[in-house]
C-alpha cells in the first residue's frame, strides 16, 4: 500500500504535491523550488523528512512526509505527520488508515509525539484520526515566515 520514496519518485511527488497544494487543505501555493529542495531532502537522508509514496493496486494514490525534531517539551523525538494526501478517487479505500497504523507501528517505541493537521472541515479525517486515538489540542497554533 506504501513505500518509500526513491530517486525515480522525483516527477511524482512533485505532480502529488502540486494536486495536494492546490487543494483547500493547503495555504500555501504550489512552488516547484520548495517541491525539489523537500525532495532532496528526503532523498538525503531520514533525519529530517522521511517521505512515502502511497499506491492501491498499482496506481500512484497519494504521498506522504514524515517530519521529525526533538520537542524539548516532551523531551524526545516528535514525529509530525506534516503531508498526507490520497487522491479523490482512492480515499476509503483504508491508505490513510494503513499509513498511520504503519507509523505507530515503527515509531512508537521512538517517538513521544504523533501529531498531525487536519482541517476543521474534513469530518472523514477527523472520525479516522479520532478512531486512531488522536486527540485535539486545547491552543492554537501561530506562524510567522520572516523571508516572505
Amino acid at each position: 500500500m506504501f513505500r518509500k520514496m526513491q530517486q525515480g519518485d522525483r516527477a511524482l511527488y512533485h505532480a502529488l504535491a502540486t494536486e495536494f497544494y492546490n487543494t483547500d487543505a493547503i495555504l500555501t501555493e504550489p512552488d516547484e523550488a520548495l517541491f525539489e529542495a523537500s525532495f532532496q531532502e528526503m532523498m538525503r537522508r531520514d533525519t529530517y523528512l522521511e517521505g512515502f509514496v502511497l499506491e492501491h493496486e498499482g496506481e500512484s494514490a497519494g504521498y506522504a512526509i514524515l517530519a521529525k525534531y526533538f520537542s524539548p517539551e516532551l523531551g524526545g523525538l516528535l514525529l509530525w505527520v506534516d503531508e498526507l494526501y490520497i487522491r479523490p478517487g482512492f480515499r476509503s479505500h483504508g491508505l490513510g488508515s494503513a499509513f498511520l497504523s504503519y507509523v505507530q507501528e515503527q515509531y512508537g517505541d521512538k517517538a513521544k509525539r504523533i501529531r498531525l493537521e487536519v482541517d476543521v472541515d474534513n469530518e472523514r479525517a477527523i472520525s479516522l484520526y479520532h478512531s486512531m486515538g488522536f486527540e485535539v489540542l486545547p491552543y492554537q497554533q501561530m506562524t510567522l515566515d520572516p523571508s516572505i
